[in-house]
């Protein structure tokens, strides 16, 4: 039986954004800041959501905000919370107590912290496992909705680099920052009727790959987790995104056409976007342009494939 949950808004910041607040002006000029000033991950993920909302035609209400909720992949960008904040902690040389508390160091304050600053009454998780992250805030989107816990799931991903730590990530490869997200809803049930499905998530998978299968991506082959997507009754074709690691990844990038069952074509999304880490899933999605299925693994071998229909 197919999921049918429509992706019905997306919005994506990629490259090396910097805040400009001319071209954001729109959406900086909705965020109550409260005590604090935004830093520049609290910004990006909050804009990211904004147009997210806007460009499924969803503008938050009272009645609303306690159906929507929030899931998140975001493995790196939180240690610039907790580089920012420790910095200033350790200047002010304070008088320290046991047990000592530091805010925004948790992997769910950035999630957590967009709920509080729109008044989002739904769900808020944060998943921190790795480059798979955002594919499992995606699976757990389409549970909330499934199971009746939320109307709508906002969800993103986040691959941002800590200012601290930018020679690291760039001679390992990293080549930009990425933040998207997502806002599913069931087809049949969307809150905007004007707005036509193009994105359909039909079904998805997850586990971990075989010794068998870790073999088979080494060789440039399809796992054989992929069997049940294999014959589907249309062609369709597989994207592959294959663990970023900050080591050498036991996985290989390259883009190879190739016919392996029914399965026509697999395109490996590392070469096509660089290293976009925990927001894979956000940006694998936003690529497929047909029926298609994405495959997301780490390094470890744990994987989730989504079946999407692009209508």
């Amino acid at each position: 039986m197919s999921l049918d949950i429509t992706i019905s808004g997306v919005s994506i910041i990629r490259g090396n954004p910097k805040i400009d607040t001319e071209l954001f002006k729109a959406e900086l000029s909705i965020i109550d800041k409260g005590p604090y000033e935004l830093n520049r991950v609290q910004k990006i993920a909050a804009i990211a959501f904004v147009k997210s909302l806007s460009d499924a035609g969803i503008t938050l209400n009272e009645s609303n905000r306690k159906r929507i909720s929030i899931f998140l992949g975001n493995s790196y960008a939180i240690e610039e919370f907790k580089a920012t904040f420790l910095k200033s902690y350790k200047n002010t040389k304070p008088g320290l107590v046991n047990p000592s508390t530091f805010t925004f160091t948790t992997a769910n304050s950035i999630s957590s912290w967009l709920g509080m600053l729109f008044g989002i009454r739904g769900i808020n998780l944060t998943f921190t496992n790795g480059c798979i992250s955002s594919s499992q805030a995606i699976i757990a989107g389409c549970d909330s909705i499934i199971s009746g816990k939320s109307d709508i799931a906002v969800v993103g991903g986040i691959s941002l680099i800590c200012e601290d730590l930018n020679d690291e990530f760039y001679k390992s490869g990293f080549r930009h920052e990425y933040a998207g997200f997502l806002v599913l809803e069931k087809k049949n049930d969307l809150i905007n009727i004007e707005k036509k499905p193009l994105i359909i998530i039909e079904d998805f998978l997850q586990g971990f790959l075989s010794q068998v299968s870790i073999e088979a991506l080494n060789d440039r082959r399809l796992p054989k987790e992929l069997e049940k997507y294999r014959h589907h009754s249309d062609t369709v074709s597989a994207l592959l995104h294959l663990g970023n690691s900050l080591r050498k990844n036991k996985f290989s990038y390259y883009d190879e056409k190739q016919k392996q069952g029914r399965v026509s074509a697999v395109t490996y999304l590392n070469d096509q976007l660089g290293n976009v880490f925990s927001a894979a899933a956000i940006a694998g999605i936003s690529c497929i342009d047909k029926k298609s299925v994405f495959f997301d693994v780490d390094s470890y071998g744990a994987y989730v494939a989504l079946k999407i229909n692009a209508k």
